[in-house]
């Protein structure tokens, strides 16, 4: 069934959905179609997060825009701030079991109760510390510390234990399929240095998916990337999408980068921390309180992200020369962070970050 949808003060707005597929297409031509976009699914009896649409700058949308699906490409860009728009009445569907309740998993677990992705009641954690079930269940979740229990109540199982538990939980994930040949599962991993092969052992016909999220999920603000086996489906592709967009912004790469991405976005905030540290540090030495250098030193962070995120087409030396005044303070402190090897120093953490995940894959 195909529909053409016009509204006032709009110079094109095309809509076209089959839907027996939940699949949707918006053509875009101006910046007006924000709006619009955001009024479409109380337009069309949809129901869909806000946060399910990316805010775009206005030279994103200079050019056709197309959406399928949650994913959006901005000429031939792909935007990292997609989200999907994954019917709710599919996702009623999905139920998601985690390998392992560490800090990792409740941030996801989180992300997807405050976005409502997932119905608490649709959400599984099979965790063998007590105290651990304990906590997690206060989010309303099941917890259990049988595997079986957990992979018997879910179709989406996300593994969250480290990487050497890996193989000892894919044998009990082998065993269950054997037994229940009935159910395809989508098996997706949040764990460092284990490649989509791995993944797939014991079952050649598993559907596996590599994700790549970092600690900002817990306050859905990840950077998260991931990659997917040829045995998924467009299906299984816009489910994770959903799921992991509910935490933040998320991109697809081949699976030859998640390694790069494990080393840029999945150690990021460690880097980020420390030099928030840092310039605190600084600013109680020049005579500031502890908390308004703290206070100061984060919001200066999150602030020049914002601009950055809202500029993609502006380099970032261009934003930092911007803030450099000729003769300034600020151009003398880039010059002491030039001379200290700054950026190399930040080069080089991330390269040997990317080479350990590397390392991990390898021995896996």
């Amino acid at each position: 069934m195909f529909s053409r949808l016009t509204f006032p003060g709009f110079r094109s707005a095309e809509r076209f959905a089959d839907l027996s597929k939940f699949s949707t297409y918006c053509y875009i031509r101006d910046q007006k179609s924000v709006s619009f976009i955001r009024a479409l699914p109380s337009a069309l009896n949809r129901s869909i997060s806000s946060r399910s649409i990316p805010l775009c700058p206005p030279e994103a949308l200079s050019s056709f825009t197309v959406r399928k699906a949650g994913r959006a490409v901005f000429g031939n860009r792909p935007d990292l701030r997609t989200r999907s728009l994954v019917t709710t009445s599919k996702m009623n569907d999905v139920s998601v079991g985690f390998y392992g309740g560490g800090m990792m998993a409740e941030a996801i677990l989180k992300g997807l109760l405050n976005r409502k992705t997932i119905a608490p009641q649709n959400m599984w954690v099979c965790e063998l510390v007590q105290a651990r079930r304990e906590e997690l269940a206060k989010l309303g979740v099941s917890v259990t510390a049988d595997g079986e229990e957990m992979l018997s109540n879910s179709n989406t199982i996300f593994l969250a234990v480290k990487p050497n538990i890996v193989p000892i939980v894919l044998e009990d994930v082998t065993n269950f399929e054997k037994q229940n040949r009935r159910k395809q599962l989508l098996v997706v991993s949040i764990c460092a240095g284990v490649d989509l092969g791995s993944l797939a052992a014991g079952n050649p016909r598993r559907k596996c998916i590599r994700v790549m999220p970092n600690q900002a999920c817990l306050v859905g603000e990840a950077a998260s990337s991931f990659t997917l086996n040829k045995k998924c489906t467009q299906e299984d592709r816009e489910v994770v999408e959903t799921l992991m967009g509910s935490c933040g912004l998320l991109s697809e790469v081949p699976e030859k980068s998640i390694n790069a991405v494990t080393g840029l976005s999945g150690s990021g905030p460690a880097y980020v921390y420390m030099m928030m540290e840092a310039m605190s540090d600084a600013g109680v030495r020049e005579g500031l309180p502890r908390a308004v250098a703290r206070q100061l030193a984060c919001q200066t962070v999150l602030g020049a992200a914002k601009m950055a995120l809202e500029q993609p087409d502006v380099h970032l030396g261009e934003l930092r020369n911007r803030v450099e005044s000729p003769g300034g303070t600020t151009i003398a402190a880039s010059a002491i962070l030039e001379n200290r090897g700054f950026r190399s120093a930040v080069i080089e953490a991330i390269r040997e970050a990317t080479n350990r995940a590397e390392e991990m894959s390898k021995k896996e």
